[in-house]
């Protein structure tokens, strides 16, 4: 059994303890709002909102919840170029960040890699702050 691709990156402390939260919280979120299994792939083109009725798609006030901060992150991811694409197809999809970057056009395996991991630490921060995840509060 493996781990999923942002588990690994936490274990091997590529990612830090606020960008796993935060990835975490997406997840959680993305699962609950009733998107998983409805909203076609990201990397086929997929990328926004823009003609779904979004109201009609939930019932529950949970459902709402979910579906709300997922509106909330994708308007904020929206701001960064493949920041969506990235987070959706790490977190959710689990595609390995070499796939990730491949996907997004970068050539060979090295330079996926790297190019998927900075990005994807940028959006998941942008996350991490809207959460406000890793603020000291006093």
């Amino acid at each position: 059994m493996r781990d999923a691709p942002i588990e690994q990156l936490h274990d091997q402390k590529r990612i830090s303890e606020s960008q796993y939260q935060a990835a975490e919280k997406f997840r959680i979120h993305w699962f609950h709002s009733g998107l998983a299994g409805r909203v076609g792939n990201m990397f086929s083109g997929v990328v926004g909102w823009g003609n779904t009725s979004f109201n009609t798609l939930f019932g529950p006030e949970d459902a709402c919840h979910h579906s709300t901060q997922i509106r909330l992150a994708w308007d904020v991811l929206g701001k960064v170029q493949d920041a969506r694409e990235l987070v959706y197809g790490i977190v959710w999809l689990e595609r390995s960040l070499v796939d990730a970057g491949t996907l997004l056009g970068w050539r060979g395996a090295p330079q996926a890699r790297v190019a998927a991991i900075t990005q994807l630490r940028a959006a998941l921060d942008l996350l991490a702050d809207l959460w406000g995840i890793g603020v000291k509060r006093s």
